[in-house]
């Protein structure tokens, strides 16, 4: 046996079979966005997503100018605009596109132990039910295109599959640097173990192949440091604000089944907190076991547990993301690596067992996601048990279905605004509405458009600066504690600026808005920025 090329792909390669594969993802890709793509919308998440999109449309820059994800995602997404508009609905388009390239990466590397089409129509109709929210499809696509990279890794470990293997993980963080962060661990050590298990030679090559194919995808981020003024500096805070917080995410207790307070609950309710808690248990002990069988397997072995193998390395540091914040939308972040190396299970035992294995499997992975993303979070579902709730609501042109209190408060703002705000006047909405600014057409008077965390003191006089010089003279401001934490409170956040507001603003007709949210219009210039 050549030892460059060790590892077969799974079932084999048909002539058409990637030509099939992506016809199955553009189907339920299509039919996903169909149901459910102009059902609700978020106030926050999804518009950070929308806001920084039409910005780097009109030529901002993400990080620099605005608050932001890093920049692959942008680009992304105001490259499509130009194709489908930039329009809520078109966002959601050009997310969609790349859903569909990672399902189809997804379901390639679900190939290597799913033979049948028709099984691996209904393995990314599992897929597809957990990319959720819509907002974070970059990053699920993401970890299952690291899957897909890892499994071809694995198969023929030459050093143009390493500088590949690279050149996918230095692109993923310029989409994000947390992919970054997981792919390059979860590489450089899957490229140990095929130096220890598969291929013990020229390691040297291989990791220089790699990290030359890493500098190569992250080349974007590399031309923006060094060619656009500012975007260094800028980029250098981001980072470090992130080790100042200690935190990638506002921390939640894990939600272990057997620590949830069920009292109270309907009984679908119990079910979905009782089974989403399950999940955070099922994947530890999952990675657990498969660690062992990976190290402890005999080379000869190593072939059927290809997937297995890449989903494990791959899947055990996106784990971080749904421990990171771990509710059922961050556990849908970084649950895909699992359900790949889930359904490679039956392929990895003996004949015999391959079918009962299958269908306890597909049962177990159907019971868990029915009473956990299909009954409670998916929108589609979400819209079809709480029908009353959902109105038809125009969003900048499209026609949404959206709930009913969201739409309360858009239309209480969009009010608010066109009887008050004059011309030539800003506004300043905080802390999570940012999907308000492009509903209005106007632009955020700071480069904070999302106050999630802490702001360091020295952010918050340059925001208070940015106010007044840019004639802020209202602003929507929500102080209550999110999660029921103290501490998440606008007024502990933003300290100084809530002070600020409090000394030169008063609040005026609340118009409707939700507890906790007050109008304000301002009534004197802050005595130390005239100075």
């Amino acid at each position: 046996m050549n030892d460059r090329i060790l590892l077969n792909a799974g079932p084999g390669r048909p002539r058409y079979a990637i030509v099939k594969i992506a016809l199955i993802s553009s189907v339920l890709v299509g039919l996903s966005f169909w149901l459910q793509g102009s059902i609700n919308i978020g106030l926050s998440d999804e518009g950070y997503l929308w806001y920084g999109a039409i910005h780097t449309a009109l030529g901002k820059v993400p990080i620099r100018d605005f608050q932001s994800y890093d920049p692959g995602r942008y680009y992304w997404a105001a490259i499509w605009s130009f194709l489908f508009g930039d329009g809520i609905l078109a966002l959601r388009l050009s997310t969609a596109v790349f859903q569909f390239i990672g399902l189809t990466l997804g379901l390639l590397a679900a190939r290597r132990a799913v033979s049948s089409y028709w099984a691996l129509a209904l393995v990314g109709l599992l897929l597809v039910v957990w990319m959720y929210p819509r907002h974070k499809l970059f990053d699920i696509s993401l970890s299952m295109a690291a899957v897909f990279f890892a499994v071809r890794l694995l198969e023929r470990p030459t050093l143009w599959r390493h500088f590949s293997a690279g050149l996918f993980v230095g692109l993923a963080a310029f989409f994000g640097r947390n992919h970054g962060f997981y792919g390059f661990f979860a590489f450089f050590l899957l490229i140990l173990f095929i130096w220890m298990r598969i291929y013990r030679a020229d390691l040297a090559k291989r990791l220089f192949s790699w990290l030359g194919g890493i500098a190569l995808g992250y080349f974007p981020m590399l031309v923006m440091v060094l060619f656009i003024p500012g975007f260094f500096d800028s980029f250098v805070d981001s980072v470090l604000f992130l080790f100042e917080q200690g935190t990638t995410n506002l921390p939640l207790p894990v939600p272990w089944p057997w620590r949830t307070d069920y009292s109270g609950m309907s009984p679908l309710d119990v079910l979905h907190k009782f089974f989403t808690g399950c999940w955070f248990l099922v994947m530890p002990i999952f990675y657990l076991f498969a660690g062992v069988s990976i190290f402890t397997v005999a080379r000869e072995n190593i072939r059927e547990r290809t997937l297995l193998i890449a989903s494990t390395f791959v899947g055990v540091f996106y784990m971080h993301y749904a421990f990171s914040r771990p509710d059922i939308a961050h556990l849908a972040h970084g649950v895909h690596p699992f359900l790949l190396g889930a359904v490679s299970l039956p392929a990895v035992f003996g004949f015999n067992r391959k079918k009962a294995l299958a269908i306890a499997t597909a049962v177990f992975l159907t019971l868990m996601t029915l009473f956990t993303m299909v009954l409670r979070t998916n929108y589609l579902a979400e819209y079809l048990l709480n029908r009353d709730m959902y109105a038809e609501y125009d969003v900048g042109g499209d026609t949404l279905l959206i709930d009913r209190r969201y739409a309360h408060i858009i239309d209480a703002i969009k009010r608010f605004e066109r009887e008050k705000v004059g011309p030539g006047e800003g506004l300043f909405l905080a802390p999570y509405f940012p999907i308000l600014y492009p509903i209005l057409e106007r632009d955020s008077p700071t480069w904070a458009i999302y106050f999630l965390f802490k702001t360091p003191l020295e952010e918050q006089e340059e925001m208070i600066t940015a106010l007044e010089e840019k004639n802020v003279r209202w602003a929507v401001v929500g102080d209550f504690a999110l999660n029921n934490i103290e501490e998440n409170r606008f007024r502990n956040t933003n300290a100084l600026l809530w002070w600020y507001l409090l000394e030169n603003f008063e609040p005026t007709y609340n118009y409707g808005l939700p507890v906790n949210y007050i109008f304000m219009k301002k009534v004197k210039t802050a005595e130390f920025i005239k100075e």
